[in-house]
């Protein structure tokens, strides 16, 4: 059976678990838009069909995967931070490709531990596939591959490793944790502007916003005009939306 893996680069120099590093504590996302943002991305064609619901999500959380927070106005609104989606996001595809939440959940213990942070799976992560006969999580010590879902057991690290494929689609900042999310051609996740919504790549404009604008009866040309963009880049904006509605 082909499933995902993840690499994880381990800093074995990293503080201890009493100095926790946390990425930054930035973006906005309430249950709901987690549910359609992990729904529609990071799907392939061997992975199994995936229950995301809000509940699911919210399941997650409670087993650690993310802390949730409470919209001060509406209180009924729970929402997560950026580094918590992140998390989620990696939980998705695991589960997603069959490895089971226990081993999930054994992974991120033992690299919370090893890498000293709050967020392991926000820290330089590497995301992969078309590992054969994979059916556990990985991480890098210095130059020894173990596996982090069996607590740190050493594993044949010449049969496993040149069968990695790197599909990142993520940026890290100096501290190592993700910075950014590129969940489709052109499209950006970026916690520190616009709280985190979904914007056209090198702009500070939402995909939401173009989109409204289209569905109200602007012409895709004359969004472009408007904004002074490549109508492609309005194209990639629709498209995004459209894939979140469906």
């Amino acid at each position: 059976m082909n499933v995902s893996t993840v690499i994880t680069t381990v800093d074995t120099n990293a503080k201890s678990v009493d100095n926790r590093r946390s990425p930054e504590q930035s973006g906005v996302y309430f249950f709901k838009d987690v549910s359609n943002l992990l729904r529609v991305t990071d799907r392939s064609a061997r992975a199994k069909e995936f229950s995301l619901s809000p509940q699911q999500i919210s399941g997650w959380a409670k087993k650690g995967f993310a802390g949730v927070q409470i919209d001060g106005v509406f209180s009924n609104h729970r929402f997560i931070r950026f580094p918590d989606l992140i998390t989620l996001r990696m939980v998705a595809i695991l589960r997603s490709h069959g490895i089971s939440l226990i081993k999930t959940t054994l992974a991120h213990e033992f690299l919370s531990d090893a890498l000293g942070t709050t967020h392991p799976f926000v820290d330089r992560a590497l995301w992969v596939d078309d590992v054969e006969m994979a059916v556990d999580i990985y991480a890098e010590f210095d130059d020894l591959l173990v596996n982090a879902s069996r607590r740190g057991q050493l594993v044949f690290s010449e049969i496993i490793r040149p069968k990695v494929i790197k599909v990142a689609n993520l940026t890290f900042d100096e501290n190592r944790h993700a910075a950014t999310w590129a969940p489709h051609q052109g499209v950006v996740i970026d916690p520190a502007v616009h709280s985190g919504a979904s914007c056209l790549k090198g702009t500070r404009l939402s995909t939401r916003l173009l989109y409204n604008m289209h569905v109200a009866g602007e012409e895709k040309n004359e969004i472009a005009d408007w904004y002074e963009l490549d109508p492609l880049q309005v194209e990639a904006a629709i498209s995004w939306e459209e894939r979140l509605a469906a």
